[in-house]
């Protein structure tokens, strides 16, 4: 699992709010170019400042994605 924090307050790419969630990868390869075996991430941003937290096991994943549902 890895733990990514970020602050963009200021930069409007980066500034939108996003509800917590759990999410797969694109498919068109953008969300995982850096990481091929990510399978899921949980993802939440407020005036820029978030997280995001990769997941490379289907049931860990699994287990978040049905909690938040």
């Amino acid at each position: 699992m890895n733990i990514i924090t970020f602050n963009h307050a200021g930069d409007e790419t980066f500034a939108q709010n996003r509800e917590l969630a759990a999410s797969r990868p694109c498919e068109c390869g953008c969300d995982n170019r850096d990481d091929p075996d990510l399978i899921g991430y949980l993802h939440a941003v407020t005036d820029g400042e978030g997280f995001t937290i990769g997941f490379h096991d289907e049931e860990e994943f699994r287990l978040v994605a049905r909690v938040l549902s």
